[in-house]
């Protein structure tokens, strides 16, 4: 549950970054950092 809630918590800042610097780039990171968190 917590790792979950942590997840949404990055994916609204990742969320956020993109739309503010438009970069396609950033939904890649933002993906490749969900892959580092362990679920």
């Amino acid at each position: 549950m917590y790792s979950l809630f942590f997840f949404q918590k990055i994916w609204r800042l990742c969320n956020a970054y993109s739309q503010t610097f438009r970069l396609h780039s950033s939904y890649i990171l933002c993906f490749s950092l969900h892959l580092r968190i362990p679920i």
